[in-house]
């Protein structure tokens, strides 16, 4: 039994434009085609690979620009330009900030979450906007102006790999300007990179300890102050001329839908949201905690089955497990983090190495998005016309994600 009507398209709002909201529109476009008729709802009409923005502030080019009505436009979607702002699910409309009302069978919200700065006065890198002040920040590196800097992890909810990024690029970029910079890292994390596990972890901490960054692991930052990072416990001080933090993470806490103390969006196994009937969330902006592209993209991905199943489709449902997987940027190169994080095998899970551990070797690992974007980049139009297969002579031991 379906819960829609033989020959009825299935009536299919995604609200959002980042990662989770364009994997779950090639997805459902893959396994639903014209049983579904999609409409994307995004205050934006750019999709950049925001991830990729740590590099800028180094000189080096980050993401393109994609036009996502054209993603929308070869994928079998309408595009609107403008933010959802209520959600009336006993009615299954939703209103836009412009006071439009859209009709939906399902909807799936992958809004993503704010970022709002945990301390006053300090560089936070969010991103693309972030990047030219994070440059004016390595300028002074150069001049001799700054000679120390402290990167700060908050406690909260956050993603912490950035800031490891900006360190390590940060050390490369003293060295190449000959000058000798103190640079630290503090975190709540009791290792780097925690959630990568212990492998992963012992990897980065060399990697820090070859750059000569110094590491204040299992410190909570309670204030930052006249150039001096104040944690606990121990009453630890580290007195920078510089502080970058990341931000911390809050949920988008939409008009209509239940959320939790911090704005996030309850959902279960299949991204179906807690209690409403007909409504799913993916990425950023739910309780999942890792808030990482390639976790949103899966969860993203165990939506749309889900969906398609109510378009009437017989494909099967698969519950959203995240498998962990990151590209540490370092400036001289890579460095490929993967941890199975439900999977239970603790550190025999966790793996480092400079060679790709999945191909494609992408930053953001989605399993529809990438190979789309991949076909732009190449030059040619219209959706991914088959599934994408390894190159010839790939490593017995790579992990494949098509």
């Amino acid at each position: 039994m379906t819960e829609q009507r033989a020959h009825t398209p299935h009536r299919v709002v995604i609200g959002g434009g980042g990662v989770a909201a364009l994997e779950a529109l090639i997805a459902l476009h893959h396994l639903a085609g014209d049983r579904v008729d999609m409409t994307v709802v995004a205050p934006s009409d750019e999709f950049v690979v925001r991830a990729l923005s740590v590099v800028e502030p180094f000189g080096q080019p980050g993401s393109r620009a994609y036009d996502i009505e054209q993603a929308c436009a070869d994928h079998g979607a309408r595009f609107v330009l403008d933010a959802i702002h209520t959600v009336q699910p006993h009615h299954r409309t939703v209103m836009t900030r412009n006071g439009a009302l859209i009709p939906y069978d399902s909807l799936l919200l992958a809004l993503g979450a704010r970022p709002v700065p945990a301390f006053e006065h300090i560089l936070t890198f969010r991103g693309p906007y972030d990047a030219d002040a994070m440059h004016s920040l390595l300028r002074d590196i150069d001049a001799g102006a700054a000679s120390s800097v402290a990167f700060v992890v908050p406690d909260g909810t956050t993603w912490p790999l950035p800031l490891y990024e900006l360190a390590l690029m940060t050390a490369g970029r003293a060295a190449q300007a000959g000058r000798e910079v103190a640079l630290a890292i503090v975190t709540p994390e009791p290792r780097p990179l925690a959630l990568f596990g212990g492998g992963a972890s012992a990897e980065v901490e060399r990697l820090l300890t070859e750059h000569g960054i110094t590491l204040h692991p299992s410190c909570h930052v309670r204030a930052v102050e006249d150039g001096v990072v104040r944690g606990t416990p121990g009453d630890v001080e580290v007195h920078a001329d510089r502080v970058v933090a990341v931000p911390v993470l809050y949920g988008p806490r939409l008009h209509g839908l239940p959320h939790d103390d911090h704005g996030f969006l309850p959902v279960d196994d299949h991204g179906r949201v807690v209690g409403v009937d007909g409504v799913f969330g993916a990425g950023d902006g739910t309780t999942i905690a890792i808030k990482q592209g390639g976790v949103a993209a899966q969860q993203a991905g165990a939506a749309a089955r889900a969906i398609a199943r109510r378009a009437g489709v017989d494909v099967e449902e698969k519950s959203f497990r995240p498998s962990l997987r990151a590209r540490l940027m370092t400036g001289s190169g890579s460095v490929w983090l993967r941890e199975e994080p439900a999977g239970g095998a603790g550190d025999q899970a966790s793996a480092a190495g400079e060679e790709a551990l999945w191909w494609p070797p992408t930053k953001v690992a989605a399993p529809y998005l990438v190979p789309y974007l991949d076909r732009i980049d190449r030059g040619e139009s219209g959706p991914v016309p088959e599934v994408t297969r390894p190159p010839q002579g790939a490593s017995d031991g790579i992990e494949v994600l098509f």
